[in-house]
């Protein structure tokens, strides 16, 4: 059996998104508002690579071009999310690997 890509990025998202939740109440307690902005995000790009991964166990077989469409999209979104985690991070005082 192959094991997509796809399924090995939802699997690592929800693992991100579940130890996000054991830090969001310390998030909370420096800025709720940026707390839900991730939260949301983490969401949101959890469930745009659930539906290309719905989309790949239906039968669509992706082009180069499409890998690197939706690649492009899901690595921007990451990004962003990267940066409101490293704001909220420099409010608490933690330092983050490069």
């Amino acid at each position: 059996m192959v094991i997509s890509r796809l399924s090995d990025i939802k699997d690592i998202l929800g693992g991100l998104i579940v130890v996000y939740d054991s830090v969001s109440p310390q998030v909370v307690a420096v800025d709720a508002a940026q707390d839900e902005q991730i939260k949301r995000g983490l969401s949101d790009l959890r469930e745009y690579v659930l539906a290309l991964y719905a989309q790949e166990l239906a039968g669509k077989r992706f082009t180069a071009e499409d890998a690197d469409l939706y690649g492009t999209e899901a690595q921007s979104r990451a990004q962003a999310i990267t940066g409101q985690i490293a704001q909220v991070a420099a409010l608490l005082n933690i330092t983050l690997p490069e």
